[in-house]
């Protein structure tokens, strides 16, 4: 008896990525883009709600510069929009952040001696808080995704 196997391998990722794994990851993009905005708040990164606003998730190649707005106007509120994962180098990526140019000196913090700002700060790591708040959800999540 003779068996011919018709290897369909790419085909089959192909489908896992984008009917699975793409719009799992915009779930985990969406939970990160929530957590990260709880995580400011009166007293802990928050003083005009820009900053919280601004928080989103977004495709590979997002210009994060047009973000930035007046904070002292209001900024749009971002976010809340599931965005598929897309490939980038061979793999699937979907970002989590803000566009607004003091976002990373409120994540990240600085050092002192900083050139403009006072004293030194240790950052409040709004979004990888978030990541690690998210990471025990996601086999949860990832179960309610399947191949069709």
């Amino acid at each position: 008896m003779n068996f011919q196997l018709n290897w369909r391998g790419p085909q089959v990722a192909a489908a896992v990525n984008s009917q699975v794994v793409a719009p799992l990851l915009g779930e985990i993009g969406l939970a990160v883009e929530r957590e990260g905005k709880l995580q400011l708040y009166a007293g802990h990164g928050l003083i005009s709600g820009a900053l919280r606003s601004s928080i989103h998730t977004a495709e590979p190649g997002y210009n994060w510069n047009a973000d930035n707005v007046d904070s002292l106007r209001g900024a749009p509120q971002r976010g809340g929009k599931l965005v598929a994962a897309a490939q980038q180098l061979g793999k699937l990526v979907v970002q989590v952040g803000s566009g607004m140019v003091y976002a990373m000196a409120i994540h990240q913090g600085w050092p002192q001696g900083y050139p403009g700002l006072r004293g030194s700060f240790a950052g409040y790591h709004y979004l990888t808080n978030a990541v690690e708040r998210v990471r025990p959800l996601v086999a949860s999540m990832a179960a309610r995704h399947r191949l069709k």
